[in-house]
């Protein structure tokens, strides 16, 4: 009886979501035609350094699966901000423990005119080791996930404004 009484209200509130007009942006109606069609019409511009050339990847793979197109109708440019904080010091006052915060600020362009933009945020910690080559390797590994991170939270937010554009 308690088992079927959780169904029956499962079944109440997924009714409830879909009457009151709720529509999921990854895998489901939300990523409509619409919004493949204008996600595959962003050429992305390249990006400084080699975080950047990581997140132009990231964003290339997501936006255009299928390949840049001849001639895109809108152009994504993006800048990013860096900074690392030491945390977790031991006795002689070296760092263990660190904070890459990484910012990028985006500009979806149409025609030269800024069509929508915004700011995408992520901080990934890593270790700092005794060894060096184990440092640098810790540190490029946060840099690598910060980079698919942002990618993926500027594709949802440019998914997000072609869903909103959608008249359907």
């Amino acid at each position: 009886m308690w088992c079927s009484r959780r169904v029956l209200l499962a079944a109440g509130l997924i009714a409830g979501l879909t009457g009151c007009g709720f529509r999921p942006m990854m895998g489901g109606p939300g990523d409509g035609p619409a919004v493949r069609a204008g996600l595959a019409q962003i050429a992305v511009a390249p990006i400084a350094d080699r975080m950047g050339q990581l997140l132009r990847i990231g964003l290339v793979d997501r936006l255009n699966p299928h390949g840049t197109p001849d001639k895109p109708r809108h152009r994504l440019e993006v800048t990013l901000d860096r900074r690392t904080d030491e945390q977790a010091f031991r006795t002689d006052d070296t760092a263990t423990r660190a904070r890459l915060h990484v910012t990028a600020n985006w500009a979806l362009s149409d025609d030269k005119k800024v069509v929508t933009n915004g700011q995408a945020r992520v901080v990934v910690p890593y270790d700092i080791m005794e060894a060096r080559y184990a440092t640098v390797s810790a540190q490029r590994d946060a840099e690598a996930l910060a980079a698919r991170q942002l990618a993926e939270e500027i594709r949802t937010r440019l998914a997000l404004f072609f869903e909103r554009a959608d008249p359907r």
